[in-house]
């Protein structure tokens, strides 16, 4: 009876894991900062009681939140997933151009990936508005700055296999506003239904050979 158990349980695992994406990384900001700081150009970075949020330094710099751990080292899982977030800012007046990075990703290798979103681009407001980024090789992946190369899956496994930083925009305006970044969820693709199918036929195999026994 418990060896049905355990094969029905495991039949229903499959069955859901070909239906939903793996979360590798996620931060509500609930109790604390979770490990995130800032990057470059901020001031006044502080834990808000459920997000985490920084100031511009000055009009000439341009800042970003920086994750922390869970977020970096081995995450080629995510290669085909997703990066979300949500972002709210203090002002709406004087938007930079987009001509910038909305996320960089920092490999041990040296190389840097710059996302830069396509239209409608990744602009935060003064309510909250939610972002989701493809981590996939396509147009919007480049090598070095937003105007280098395309980066190839080759170059974008390459990073994701170590990474050393990923950075999160959040100097949107040139004014010195404030903005808070909240609910981010790196997750794996979500598998193709074979995969599912797959792992369903081969523990059907598994209940078959049991009983036989």
């Amino acid at each position: 009876m418990k060896v049905r158990r355990f094969v029905a349980a495991a039949l229903l695992a499959a069955a859901a894991s070909s239906a939903s994406a793996l979360t590798i990384a996620e931060s509500t900001f609930d109790d604390d900062a979770e490990g995130w700081t800032a990057f470059n150009g901020f001031d006044a970075f502080t834990w808000a009681g459920g997000h985490i949020q920084a100031t511009d330094a000055s009009a000439d710099s341009l800042w970003s939140f920086a994750a922390p751990a869970a977020y970096r080292g081995d995450i080629t899982a995510a290669y085909g997933g997703t990066l979300s977030y949500s972002l709210i800012t203090s002002t709406v007046t004087g938007p930079l151009v987009p001509q910038y990075f909305d996320v960089q990703i920092l490999g041990v290798n040296g190389v840097l990936l710059s996302y830069h979103s396509p239209e409608p681009h990744i602009v935060p407001v003064a309510s909250w508005r939610s972002f989701t980024v493809p981590l996939v090789s396509n147009a919007d992946w480049t090598v070095g700055s937003v105007s280098g190369p395309v980066a190839t899956p080759e170059q974008m496994l390459a990073v994701l296999s170590n990474v050393s930083a990923l950075r999160i925009r959040g100097d949107y305006r040139q004014s010195t506003e404030t903005t808070a970044l909240d609910n981010v969820v790196l997750a794996s693709a979500v598998p193709e239904p074979g995969a599912g199918a797959m792992a369903l036929a081969g523990l059907a195999v598994l209940v078959v050979l049991w009983r036989r026994r």
